[in-house]
């Protein structure tokens, strides 16, 4: 069950969580929030923070020492919502880009894992009216896309 309701961006997703384990390992997060952005995005906020926890977690783990993870949020047409998270890992091999969003896929990234968060991202972000995508995985990083719908404005 889905529940929708006006929450503020700014409590969609909380970087402090990863404060800890960002800094062990020197690792900066940028949240980049456009002012085109509404004060309140009418979606699920528990679905929603899943899927972002789930891409910031997988960015962590591939993000090497020292380098930044960035989440940019921005508004794409007047009821959907664009969000990006990229880091600056090894990125992805081409020949494993078919397999992200399958369940118990993992990426031979040298971390544990159930292969089950990008599915489970998947299936949120559709059932959210909105999509999931790897868009670069060039031999410095990734960046995934997630766009949803703003409720208030379907």
């Amino acid at each position: 069950m889905f529940r929708y309701g006006g929450i503020p961006y700014s409590g969609i997703y909380n970087i402090e969580q990863y404060t800890a384990v960002a800094a062990s390992r020197s690792i900066k997060i940028k949240l980049l929030i456009r002012c085109q952005v509404p004060q309140y995005i009418n979606t699920d906020a528990v679905n929603l923070g899943q899927i972002l926890r789930n891409l910031v977690d997988n960015a962590l783990k591939a993000a090497p020492e020292g380098t930044n993870i960035t989440l940019f949020v921005n508004v794409v047409e007047e009821s959907r919502i664009l969000f990006e998270v990229i880091d600056q890992g090894k990125g992805i091999s081409p020949e494993k880009v078919h397999l992200l969003f399958k369940p118990f896929q993992l990426m031979d990234l040298g971390y544990a894992g159930t292969g089950l968060g990008l599915y489970i991202s998947k299936l949120y972000a559709e059932l959210l009216g909105g999509d999931i995508r790897l868009t670069d995985t060039g031999k410095r990083g990734t960046t995934f896309l997630l766009s949803i719908k703003n409720q208030a404005n379907a």
